[in-house]
C-alpha cells in the first residue's frame, strides 16, 4: 500500500512539474499538452520507484549482530 501511496503522489508531482514548466514557457494549458509533456517523465518516475523497491534489502526476521558483540 506505502509503495502504491508513493507511487501516486510521484505522478500527480510529475503533472504539476509539467503543468508550471508549460507556463513558464508561455504553452497552452489544454490537457492533452500537458500529458505529451509529462509521460516520459512520469514513465521515468515510475520505472525508478519499481527499480528502487526491488533493490531495497528485504527483512529476514531474523535478529543480527554486530561485530564483537557477544553472542
Amino acid at each position: 500500500m506505502k509503495f502504491a501511496v508513493s507511487l501516486l503522489l510521484d505522478v500527480v508531482m510529475v503533472l504539476v512539474f509539467a503543468t508550471i514548466g508549460r507556463a513558464s514557457h508561455s504553452e497552452t494549458d489544454s490537457v492533452t499538452g500537458i500529458l505529451a509533456t509529462a509521460w516520459p517523465f512520469a514513465v521515468a518516475a515510475i520505472i525508478g520507484s519499481v527499480v528502487a523497491a526491488l533493490a531495497r534489502p528485504r527483512a529476514t526476521g531474523a535478529i543480527s549482530r554486530t561485530a564483537g558483540e557477544p553472542a
